[in-house]
């Protein structure tokens, strides 16, 4: 047979879990052609096989190379060609090829009929599972050279690892532990221990991150689901977990000298695909989760879902706080440790064994939750105390009232117990932080898919205008609220000519840095717009691209608007006044203390600073008017110092990609990039923030279903400072405002 001719694929078995192997077989010689086999498999029963993930790059037919696939010719992009040259075994001087094993592998591009819809549905519907079975997943970068630079790159990784390593010796293990982020901080490497800030293997390292494959969105399935993931570039490799701790030291360790350095989204993303699966908790969205990949790439803008259908979410349905803060909780558990096995051994208290029983089973099932090493620590913790304080309740004598009796064993828990406490903590290797973080509540979930959470499965039959539109009903219908609108993002543009759906989030557009208000950072406090009534979402007509919805106009934008936020306003000055001010006042000498800020009756000073966090802190948190009232605060609003730190790093969080607005009625806010003069603010019954949205042309009837009126596009979400908590809803039961239809298109 002539490699000229084309491969032609048997067709597998849709119906069970069959899959194809591809047999890369050996070369002796570093210009031979790449020849490859395939073979078809049960996945459930197919021998040890090694996943590739790769990017596959520039798909054109112009820019393709060939290789030979039982005898035939088959097509692939130059990355993958690449990835399989330097993967391919290699025979030596003295050995035939043919003496040589095949490497046996799974690479998405050849083993899947990329043009059979039917077979793509499938097998990408498995892809998870066959990146879980696979023996070991090998990571191709393509483009870096084996040079001087890289290897230093390369040994400075291993540096880091080892010192992270060396303050914290469970690291030491592959599997990744529950605390790997607390133990990564808290290993405290320094600087002076690794090569200078000006060494080239800094910069090497930053490019390694910089890769695109960092950036790619099927990575994240294939590198969580990896039992063992190895990196391969420039002629080197590493241990994916060794990438990943060294990732989170640059982020987490604290280290501001390095962030200008790592200024591309990969290192962030390398940490982010390092967790097995997503914790919902009661009022987040999944939607969040196609919101963090939006700035990864694919190839086909349906993959930003589809890639994500797959993943395993775990949801929280109920959660009871037992005690609220850490610091509490490591007090009561302390005393508690100390008294109640004391009284439940005494034998004075008989009831308290039924107390100290029920307690132990309550807290070891609590410890049971995050892994086996805190159930051991609990164990060993509640029989230690017996053993130990058994002795203690002797001294007491035998008509000692029990309130003398506490009183007395937690005098003594003050200076004894803390010791034996931290004692066991360290034998056991087990962060307090982490021990007590997994106590403070006791919650019912359940393991599910995106796709099974939503009732969505892949369908390349699909068009992305069907897919994302498919997406937003579903959320839209499982939540019954309209948090979903809060994930659109237009850009600086939104034309009436786009025939998209305006209320529909794009997911192939990515957001840079912008902060969503609706976001699961902020389920603990969220924004009450609507103020959350029961029957608030009124979905009145879903037709076509039109969606129908109740809702109250609650005032117009006028000019100025100010220009697009950049965090560089944020940290330097500019005539005299922040360049922030420079950009959101007319007059920035102004004297802004003595100004009143009509809606909400406190300063405008204070509602500006407000107003530039959304009213919230670094971490998300609301915040209260009192903490805008410090005259350092005051102070660096009006002078050339740079504003405190921890009020920039909200403020950026909030402004960066944003603009300022304030409003005909006198109110001030943070609104899309795409906003103009001229365009409305809404709340809607059923979305917990404000939305922009701006008239378009008229409306024709659409099958007798839609009656003549104005119809209108989604801008975007805003944040309107005094409207945020229900201000809204109390105007419109007051009389003040009305009831509104709008007809979003």
């Amino acid at each position: 047979m002539s490699p000229a001719a084309t491969y032609k694929y048997t067709k597998l078995d849709e119906k069970s879990s069959s899959i194809r192997l591809l047999k890369l077989k050996p070369a002796l010689h570093e210009d031979d052609e790449i020849r490859c086999s395939l073979e078809q498999v049960e996945i459930a029963s197919a021998g040890p096989y090694e996943a590739l993930s790769y990017v596959w790059g520039d798909a054109r037919v112009s820019t393709r190379k060939s290789i030979i696939l039982e005898g035939y010719s088959f097509s692939v992009t130059v990355n993958l060609w690449h990835a399989l040259r330097n993967l391919r075994p290699k025979a030596n001087g003295t050995a035939k090829a043919t003496s040589v094993k095949a490497r046996t592998l799974w690479v998405d591009a050849i083993c899947i009929n990329q043009d059979l819809i039917s077979e793509r549905n499938s097998q990408v519907q498995m892809m998870r599972t066959i990146y879980h079975h696979a023996a070991r997943v090998v990571i191709f970068l393509s483009g870096i050279e084996a040079r001087l630079d890289v290897l230093e790159g390369h040994a400075l990784i291993r540096k880091i690892h080892e010192s992270v390593i060396h303050r914290s010796p469970t690291l030491a293990s592959r599997k990744r532990p529950y605390s790997l982020r607390t133990q990564v901080r808290r290993a405290n490497v320094l600087l002076s221990e690794l090569p200078s800030l000006q060494s080239p293997a800094w910069d090497q390292l930053a490019l390694l991150f910089s890769q695109s494959w960092f950036n790619r969105v099927w990575v994240i399935q294939e590198v969580s689901e990896a039992s063992l993931a190895v990196i391969v570039y420039g002629g080197l490799s590493l241990d994916w977990f060794v990438v990943e701790i060294v990732a989170q030291w640059v982020l987490l360790g604290e280290v501001p000298e390095l962030q200008s350095k790592f200024t591309s989204r990969g290192i962030t993303n390398a940490i982010f695909m390092g967790e097995k699966e997503f914790k919902l908790m009661p009022g987040d969205n999944v939607l969040e989760l196609f919101h963090r990949v939006r700035d990864f790439q694919a190839t086909d803008p349906r993959d930003k879902v589809f890639a994500m259908l797959t993943h395993p979410v775990e949801r929280v349905l109920s959660i009871a706080h037992v005690v609220k803060s850490r610091s509490a909780a490591c007090a009561f558990l302390a005393w508690v440790s100390v008294i109640v096995p004391l009284m439940a051994v005494s034998g004075r208290y008989p009831g308290m064994k039924t107390v100290y029983t029920t307690m132990s089973l309550l807290l070891m099932s609590i410890y049971l939750r995050p892994n086996v090493q805190s159930a051991a620590l609990a164990f060993a913790g509640w029989a230690s105390t017996i053993i130990l304080l058994t002795a203690i309740s002797s001294d007491i004598p035998p008509n000692t009232s029990l309130v003398y009796s506490t009183f007395k064993i937690s005098v003594f828990s003050i200076v004894f117990w803390p010791g034996i406490l931290c004692i066991l903590l360290a034998v056991f290797g087990v962060v307090m932080e982490d021990v007590f973080s997994s106590m403070v509540s006791i919650s019912t979930f359940r393991r599910e898919t995106v796709g099974q959470l939503l009732g969505i499965q892949v369908d390349y039959a699909l068009s992305i205008e069907e897919l994302y539109d498919a997406l937003n009903k579903a959320a839209i219908g499982h939540y019954r609220d309209l948090r979903s609108l809060s994930y659109v993002f237009h850009g600086p543009d939104l034309s009436d000519s786009d025939e998209r759906t305006s209320w529909t989030p794009q997911w192939n557009q990515g957001t840079t840095r912008i902060m969503n208000f609706a976001s699961w950072n902020f389920y603990r406090q969220p924004y009450k717009a609507n103020a959350d009534a029961p029957d608030s979402l009124k979905l009145i007509e879903h037709v076509g691209q039109f969606l129908t919805l109740q809702g109250l106009q609650i005032d117009t934008i006028i000019s100025p608007i100010s220009e697009l936020f950049t965090p560089v306003d944020f940290i330097k000055s500019q005539r005299g006044t922040s360049a922030t001010l420079n950009k959101i006042m007319d007059s920035p000498d102004q004297d802004l203390d003595l100004q009143q800020y009509h809606p909400t009756g406190e300063s405008l000073c204070s509602a500006l600073l407000r107003t530039l966090t959304a009213d919230r802190d670094r971490n998300s948190n609301r915040t209260s008017r009192a903490t805008f009232k410090s005259p350092f605060l005051l102070h660096g609003m009006q002078s050339t110092a740079l504003w405190p730190p921890l009020y920039n790093r909200a403020a950026v969080n909030a402004c960066v990609n944003r603009k300022f607005f304030r409003t005909s009625g006198g109110y001030m806010g943070l609104g899309p990039q795409a906003m103009r003069a001229g365009d409305i603010l809404v709340v809607f019954f059923g979305a917990g923030v404000p939305f922009v949205l701006r008239r378009v042309a008229e409306l024709k009837p659409d099958d007798g279903k839609m009656k003549d009126g104005s119809s209108w596009r989604l801008v975007g979400q805003a944040y309107i400072h005094g409207l945020m908590d229900g201000e809204g809803v109390t105007m419109w039961k007051a009389g003040e405002l009305s009831e509104t239809k709008f007809v979003l298109r």
